[in-house]
């Protein structure tokens, strides 16, 4: 029989076998433009089921029960896999450190060993609706992609095949209504609810979300609201007073914002095309110098070849918001994640080798430690985020360049600057001079 914890507003199950990972037991994410639910941001996606029980996929089911015989899924958990095996903290391993941890499915209290259960922790994609056009997305995330795949042609017809989703209606949102029902019956088993997007601050959905818990009672009063957001619109403060309200009247137990932003200056634009990193900074400010204790600020990044250059630039901003943060008497300071690229395999900081560590990377571990040390965070997560970055590194130590995918960077980039009127060889030179080496 399992050991059962009260971990301030979860309860946790130890783990059955030392492969399970809390993820695929606990978090469920649905991505409405495409029809597909998975349980981690590595796995593949599988479709919705008509009766809509997307946490209980036959693959999540199938990928359960593996864990439990100590076997390590494919289909994306090689993700962790890697990582683990080069003495790093891998997503999985990160989980069971948080100050959260994914609290387990009611169903885990009869039976520890149980397949079939509910989500804790669930991630809503509304829509593809956003105003920015990042290089490592595409149109089932951007709106704005769509736009310019519409006018110039589909990306993936200058490059090699990829995994990504093809042509699809993405405005039907067919299963819109039902997510609505499904929070509606079980909304009151979720600890950590995630809207991402696209754009939430701009997708109407988030409107109706927000309405629907104001709405609810106490049904939400013990889950913690996410919004994962660009920040680089206007209307993003008036959404941020909506969390902050739904917090303080108690409909839910905490407000999250994270800001999405994967290193700084004209280098974060591009990466992020569309991105105004001035106004990201303002907003992110205003989260900063909010004095109510039920609000969280964070950053998520996204580690790619092209990110690594200025990174160090957004450590010296996130020193500065943390500063904010605890001067606005929040000491536990601003949260900081970091995931590497997925999907377009050309954008991923292995094929450049370990030598991609000396062009920001490590510099940028050197300033999470300065913040350390600085003691920027009461709760210790900038230490357990220095320890996850250092799993990273370890991941790409013993990588081989791949010449042939950093020729199909040269050919993507120079295709992104042909539609957009920008020279990716201006803002990073090192990523072209290494390309073209004989």
């Amino acid at each position: 029989m399992s050991t059962i914890k009260v971990h301030k507003n979860n309860i946790i199950n130890e783990k059955q076998s030392d492969l399970q990972c809390r993820l695929k037991w606990s978090l469920s994410t649905v991505f409405l433009t495409t029809n597909t639910t998975a349980s981690c941001h590595r796995c593949d996606h599988n479709p919705i089921t008509e009766d809509f029980d997307f946490h209980n996929t036959h693959q999540k089911v199938h990928a359960r029960l593996q864990m439990l015989r100590n076997e390590w899924p494919e289909l994306g958990c090689e993700h962790c896999r890697v990582i683990e095996q080069a003495g790093g903290m891998s997503d999985r391993l990160l989980h069971d450190e948080l100050e959260y941890a994914p609290s387990s499915p009611v169903e885990l209290l009869k039976d520890p060993n149980a397949v079939h259960v509910t989500p804790t922790q669930l991630e809503i994609y509304f829509s593809n609706l956003c105003q920015l056009s990042c290089t490592y997305c595409g149109s089932h995330f951007s709106s704005t992609w769509e736009s310019e795949n519409k006018k110039y042609g589909d990306i993936h017809n200058f490059m090699v095949p990829s995994d990504l989703p093809g042509k699809e209606n993405f405005q039907e949102l067919k299963y819109l209504d039902k997510v609505f029902e499904y929070l509606e019956e079980k909304g009151q088993y979720l600890r950590s609810l995630y809207i991402l997007g696209g754009e939430p601050f701009i997708q109407p959905q988030s409107d109706r979300l927000l309405d629907f818990i104001e709405s609810s009672g106490d049904k939400f009063k013990n889950m913690r609201l996410h919004f994962f957001s660009n920040l680089s619109t206007d209307k993003a403060q008036e959404k941020i007073d909506r969390l902050v309200g739904l917090s303080e009247n108690g409909k839910i137990y905490e407000a999250s914002i994270v800001g999405s932003i994967d290193c700084w200056n004209k280098q974060a634009e591009y990466i992020r095309f569309g991105l105004d990193t001035s106004l990201f900074d303002k907003n992110f400010k205003y989260i900063a110098n909010i004095k109510s204790t039920k609000i969280m600020a964070s950053i998520n990044m996204c580690w790619s070849n092209l990110s690594t250059f200025t990174m160090p630039e957004l450590m010296d901003k996130y020193s500065e918001w943390n500063e904010l943060t605890l001067e606005a008497g929040r000491p536990w300071g601003v949260n900081i994640s970091l995931m590497q690229v997925a999907g377009k395999d050309f954008m991923h900081p292995r094929i450049f080798g370990p030598k991609i560590l000396d062009w920001g990377y490590n510099e940028s571990l050197d300033k999470l430690q300065q913040a350390i040390q600085a003691g920027l965070s009461a709760n210790g997560s900038i230490g357990k985020a220095h320890t996850y970055f250092e799993g990273i590194k370890k991941s790409i130590e013993n990588e081989t360049p791949d010449k042939f995918q950093q020729q199909e960077l040269h050919r993507y980039l120079t295709e992104l600057d042909r539609r957009r009127g920008t020279d990716y060889r201006e803002l990073f030179p090192i990523i072209y001079e290494e390309i073209h080496k004989s």
